[in-house]
């Protein structure tokens, strides 16, 4: 399982590591699709565009900006477990 924790950093909550994006393998067409049917909350510091380029062209730790909200943050953990367990 993947949490967001303190509104910055997202773990893999098993060993507890921030996770390291460039070995999500997340498939592109699998996250547009997620992103269609459940729409990112909106947020004034992270947006969607924002998402879908750190999930898909950045590698090292995955970290999102401290004032993101607890909607969005809360959102980006279920979207990655949903990702992940496919």
């Amino acid at each position: 399982m993947i949490v967001v924790t303190n509104r910055r950093g997202v773990l893999q909550s098993e060993t507890g590591y921030v996770l390291d994006l460039q070995y999500l393998n997340i498939d592109e067409e699998k996250l547009n699709q997620y992103l269609h049917k459940f729409p990112m909350p909106p947020d004034t510091v992270y947006t969607e565009d924002d998402l879908r380029k750190d999930l898909n062209r950045c590698t090292g730790s995955y970290l999102l900006p401290k004032e993101v909200s607890e909607a969005a943050a809360t959102y980006i953990g279920e979207l990655l477990n949903a990702l992940m367990e496919e």
